[in-house]
This record gives C-alpha cells, sequence and structure tokens, in this order.
C-alpha cells in the first residue's frame, strides 16, 4: 500500500508507460480484428461500417493512449527531471 502513495517523477513515468502497454494489447487487438476482415473473403464482420468503426478506434487508442503518454507522460515525466539534474518534482 506504501507504493501507492509515491509520487515521485520516476514512479508517475512508469506509471504512464504501463497505461502505454496495455492500450498497445487494446490497439493490437484492434489490429487483429482488422486483419481477420482483409484477410477474409467477403464481409466478415457483417459491414463496411464496423470496419471503419474499428479502424477508426484503432488509430484513436494508438495515438491518444499509447502515443501521447509515452513520450510527453512517460518519457518527460521520467527522464527530462534526470536530464536537468533535478532530485524529486514535488
Amino acid at each position: 500500500m506504501s507504493h501507492l502513495r509515491r509520487l515521485n517523477h520516476k514512479f508517475l513515468g512508469l506509471i504512464y508507460l504501463f497505461l502505454s502497454f496495455y492500450s498497445g494489447l487494446v490497439g493490437l487487438s484492434f489490429s487483429l480484428i482488422l486483419r481477420l476482415e482483409l484477410g477474409h473473403l467477403g464481409f466478415f464482420l457483417g459491414r463496411g461500417q464496423l470496419y471503419n468503426s474499428i479502424l477508426r478506434r484503432h488509430a484513436l487508442v494508438i495515438i491518444f493512449f499509447i502515443v501521447i503518454p509515452a513520450l510527453i507522460g512517460g518519457f518527460g515525466n521520467y527522464l527530462i527531471p534526470l536530464f536537468i539534474f533535478m532530485g524529486d518534482l514535488i
């Protein structure tokens, strides 16, 4: 329980990277559904509208839940204080 009370920059950066990894698994599942649709003759998902919806959700998950949290939140919170020689950000 004490690890939930730590709020240093390294712990916050690791939380952002964990969120990005978990979101990567969700984005991967959307990608696999899209590959099943493309590899199947005809409509595997039933309609073209569902394919477009999954494609849009895949793109939103990749951009807003993987790239931005990993780069800005994860690496930014973890590495920037180390680069500018700050002990801790509170």
